[in-house]
């Protein structure tokens, strides 16, 4: 669901959501996605969060339905070596594929521009 047109929060809104965006780019690995620990590129890369971004970027942040996959910690530690990464998350398959939905609408949509 989209903010409407008349909403008065609706320009807060989309300036909040694309300074989310350019900041996220740009810790963006050069690999394509984001780490666990988003600015320190030592943390390993995480897919299901790389894939929320991706999935966001293109609907403008609007993803229903994903459940939390971890707890929040206030040190570094937690993430780089108490959270480590599972083969096939269930949490993260999901979203894995919903970026790739969404890769491929917007390669479809965009196709005439490319030609």
């Amino acid at each position: 669901m989209a903010a409407p047109e008349d909403c008065r929060f609706r320009g807060e809104l989309l300036t909040l959501f694309r300074t989310l965006c350019g900041s996220l780019l740009a810790l963006q690995d050069p690999e394509g996605l984001w780490h666990q620990g988003l600015n320190d590129g030592d943390f390993y890369q995480e897919t299901s969060c790389s894939a929320m971004f991706v999935a966001a970027f293109d609907r403008g942040g609007n993803i229903y339905g994903i459940c939390r996959g971890s707890g929040h910690s206030f040190t570094p530690r937690y993430y780089e070596y108490e959270l480590n990464w599972i083969r096939n998350d269930t949490h993260g398959i999901g979203v894995v594929l919903l970026a790739g939905v969404e890769i491929k609408r917007m390669t479809e949509q965009n196709a005439p521009q490319f030609e």
